[in-house]
Formats: structure tokens, C-alpha cells, sequence
């Protein structure tokens, strides 16, 4: 179906946008990368939401030609992006001057995996729980900032969400797959539609029995060396497109494998997950992003020029730099859209408060830059040398590139993470400069056997070290 043959002479014509979420498995390097980017020509989407980036998020906006890509939330675009600014999880598209869409990508926990949980004959009360000790707290992690927002400024919250939705497993639905033997109202989806969210493919097929838009294991081929999805894995819908606010879904297509439920294919599909692609009109009149300020690198070596991009901002406005202890690094009148370029000679290797002030000197918003020693890398500490067994692991970091999906990962003294397993493990959730509190509530092996460890800071999903730091268990 065409977004011409959805639109009828009555209805108001706004902007249309085609939004594509892929997870590209490890980077999308392990069958065709040029498969990935075909895909996403083919799809027709102006914005992606690429998960398991793992550092290619910058790789595959120049493979398409495009711009405008943020690898700390993991999207790409056609259409400018407006750094949202703080601590927060989503980016604002520029549709057209003076109108955006904020748009937050997603990729929550994979393991345990509930239908899964199901096929191993589960009863509905433990699939739930742990849903809920998994999973809903990060979604809730990632609506958080987006019902903060002017309820007329269109949202779409996209990704992998790795559970499947409560529109999908009813009572009708039980038995078309082996692994729906019961109803499941699956906590993340009715959460995600709670907070006034619409599941867009849904939205345009509401039958789960007849257009039921499976979306992992894709059918790419198996690898040689690595990992592959078990042969009995069960098939489900997990990869989603939702939309809130004043903006309308008109058509949706499968882009995946040559297969028939799927509408765009590529040959051979370089992924594990396929991708939804959805066409959305905008309606409703025109908001700007908020008053934002955010450097354009989050990390920046002493010396080098602090780029700074403001958008929103009022007549009168002022830039102001401060320092962590509170010392004015630079004060500057800004205007609407402006992009400053700071000199940071002589400033300290710290953390550096962005402060967007009104012409009263109230502060409007706010957000950091981390100033480095040239050279220094990424910088990893623990707070003790040795612990004693099931003592609580505290692991800090600083000077982080911020990917989506950085990690810290526990290992053997030394071992190589990419062919040795992790012990536990905790995201950084894209901070430049952080600490994370490894015990039993975390993932994987607890408590730690005394013995010598090292943890790593690995990059986006993936196995590149960038910083490493040791310590015992006695």
C-alpha cells in the first residue's frame, strides 16, 4: 500500500515520515554489511533506530550519505537531529523548521527471554515476574523523559524491545505458535501503551492470527563461527514502531528475508531480527524542540574547540560554562539555533556544566561536557584492590565515548572478552562518567570466587576494550 492511497481529498496533508527500527546484529559486519544498508534504502525510512550498533552507528550514516546520526541514542537520519541535551534517552528530528518529532530508541534485555520462559512450561505468574524485575524497568527508564514533554509534540518510541505484546498473545491467538499455550498480557507493551502509546502495526493490522509481523529469528543464513539462533527459537513479534501525540500511522511493512509475510526483501538478510518500517503523517500544528543546549562531542580532550549547539532559545539568552567547582570557564549571548565554537585551553580535565540562561539569569536548561587530558582515553577505577567474597563490586569510569549500549563486563584475570565468557555484567547507560554496582542483582555468575579479575569497559554492544581496570576477590 502506497501513503498516497491512505490519504483521502478531506483529510488535512501534514508531513509524512517513514521510521525504520533494525537491530543489526554485532554491527550488521556478519554476513553483508551492504545488505544492512540496502535495507534501509529499500525500506524508503528517513529515520532508523539501529540496535547492537556496536560502534557502526557513524558507518552506516556515511554508507547512506546522510549527516545526521547520534550513537548515543543509536538513530540515523535524513532530517537534522536536535540533541535533546542532559541525561536523557531521545533526540529531537527536525521535520521541517519549526516542527519536530522526539524520537527515543530502545533495546531492552534479552535474557531471560519470555516465550522462552513459556516453551519450558513456565506458569504465566513467573513469566511475569520476571518481566517485571527485568524488563519494565528499563522501559520505564526510557518513557520517563518522553511524558515530561509537551503532550502535543508528536513522540515515537522505537526498538527492540525483546518481549512480546499484549495484543498479540490473546485468547484467539493461543496456539498458532507453539510457544502461545496461554493468554500473556505482557507487562512492557501494555506499559509502553499506558503512557499513551500506539503500537503502530497494530494500529494498521489489529488481527494477531491473521498479520501476526514476526520479527525474530529472521531467516539469514547461518554462520560458521558464532552464534545462531536455535532451530526451535520461537517466532515472535519483538521489534517495534510506537507513536504518541498528534502524529498517525498510514501504512507498515516487514523489511526482511525473501519470505512470504514479508513486504521488502533483501538476499541474503544480514541480521537476525527483521526490521519494521512505518509511514507516519504528522497533525496537528507545528512545535519546536524545547530551549536544549548540548555540546556537539560529549568528550572533549583540554585544548581542543568545545562546539556547542543551542536551539530554542530565547530572545536575551545567555551561554554560560562552569566548571565543577563552580568557576565560569565562558559566558556568551546565544541566539536561536546557534552553533559556538568555545576555546578550552587551560581549563581543567572535569566535568562542565552547559547553562542556557534567560535575560533574567535564570537557568532555562542545562546539560554536561566532560574536558580530558589530550591523550588520557577512558579512565577506570574500583574502589577497592581487593574485596572480600560477596562484597559488592564498585567499578568507575570516566571519559567514556557514551555509545547507546557500553558495558562493563567482569572477566578472568586478562582473558580476551571476545573468546572468553563475561562473569557479570552492567550497561553504563551511555554516561560519560559513571559507577555501577556489581552483586546479586546484577546479571550473570554472583557471587564472584575468590580469585583475580579485571573489569573492562567494552563499546557498544561489542568487545572492544577501551579502558580496564583489576582487582581481586579473597
Amino acid at each position: 500500500m502506497t501513503v498516497a492511497e491512505t490519504v483521502t481529498a478531506t483529510e488535512p496533508v501534514g508531513p509524512v515520515l517513514s521510521v525504520l527500527t533494525l537491530n543489526v546484529e554485532y554491527g550488521g559486519r556478519l554476513v553483508s554489511f551492504d545488505n544492512v544498508i540496502a535495507a534501509i534504502r529499500l525500506s524508503g525510512a528517513q529515520i532508523v533506530g539501529i540496535n547492537e550498533a556496536q560502534g557502526s552507528t557513524a558507518d552506516v550514516a556515511a554508507a547512506l550519505g546522510w549527516r545526521h546520526y547520534d550513537p548515543r541514542s543509536g538513530i540515523v537520519s535524513q532530517l537534522p537531529l536536535i540533541p535533546a541535551g542532559g541525561d536523557t534517552r531521545h533526540v529531537f528530528v527536525e521535520v521541517e523548521p519549526g516542527r519536530v518529532v522526539a524520537v527515543a530508541n530502545a533495546h531492552l534485555t534479552s535474557d531471560p527471554y519470555g516465550p522462552d520462559l513459556v516453551a519450558a512450561g513456565e506458569d504465566v505468574a513467573a513469566v511475569l515476574a520476571n518481566e517485571m524485575d527485568l524488563r519494565v524497568p528499563e522501559v520505564e527508564a526510557v518513557l520517563a523523559p518522553l511524558e515530561g514533554l509537551d503532550p502535543e509534540l508528536p513522540r515515537l518510541l522505537i526498538g527492540d524491545l525483546n518481549s512480546p505484546s499484549h495484543r498479540d498473545w490473546t485468547a484467539a491467538a493461543v496456539g498458532i505458535r507453539p510457544q502461545v499455550r496461554y493468554p500473556v498480557a505482557w507487562p512492557v507493551t501494555t506499559i509502553v501503551e499506558a503512557a499513551g502509546f500506539v503500537d503502530t502495526y497494530r494500529a494498521l493490522l489489529p488481527d494477531p492470527v491473521a498479520d501476526a509481523g514476526l520479527t525474530w529469528p529472521a531467516g539469514r543464513p547461518a554462520l560458521d563461527e558464532g552464534w545462531n539462533p536455535p532451530a526451535d527459537a520461537p517466532v515472535d513479534r519483538i521489534d517495534y514502531v510506537f507513536s504518541a501525540g498528534p502524529i498517525e500511522p498510514i501504512a507498515v511493512r516487514i523489511v526482511g528475508e525473501v519470505a512470504p509475510d514479508v513486504d521488502v526483501t533483501v538476499d541474503p538478510w544480514p541480521t537476525d531480527h527483521r526490521g519494521v518500517v512505518v509511514d507516519l503523517r504528522l497533525t496537528g500544528r507545528a512545535i519546536a524542540a524545547p530551549p536544549t543546549v548540548a555540546p556537539e562531542r560529549l568528550v572533549v580532550p583540554v585544548g581542543d574547540p568545545l562546539v556547542v549547539r543551542v536551539a530554542s532559545a530565547p530572545a536575551g539568552a545567555r551561554l554560560r560554562v562552569e566548571a565543577e567547582d563552580g568557576a565560569v570557564r565562558a559566558e556568551t549571548n546565544v541566539a536561536d539555533g546557534a552553533l559556538l565554537e568555545i576555546a578550552t585551553t587551560g581549563w581543567a580535565p572535569t566535568e562542565h556544566r552547559l547553562r542556557l540562561l534567560g535575560d533574567d539569569g535564570r537557568s532555562i536548561t542545562d546539560s554536561s561536557v566532560w574536558l580530558t587530558a589530550p591523550g588520557a582515553g577512558v579512565s577506570l577505577t574500583s574502589t577497592q584492590a581487593v574485596y572480600a567474597a560477596g562484597s559488592p563490586v564498585r567499578i568507575g569510569w570516566y571519559g567514556a565515548p557514551a555509545n547507546r549500549w557500553d558495558w562493563i563486563g567482569i572477566y578472568p584475570r586478562g582473558a580476551d572478552p571476545t573468546s572468553a565468557d563475561y562473569l557479570t555484567w552492567s550497561y553504563t547507560g551511555a554516561s560519560v562518567a559513571g559507577e555501577v554496582v556489581l552483586d546479586g542483582a546484577a546479571k550473570g555468575t554472583w557471587p564472584l570466587p575468590a580469585g583475580r579479575y579485571s573489569a573492562y569497559l567494552l563499546l557498544d554492544d561489542g568487545y572492544e576494550i577501551a579502558g580496564r581496570v583489576d582487582f581481586a576477590v579473597k
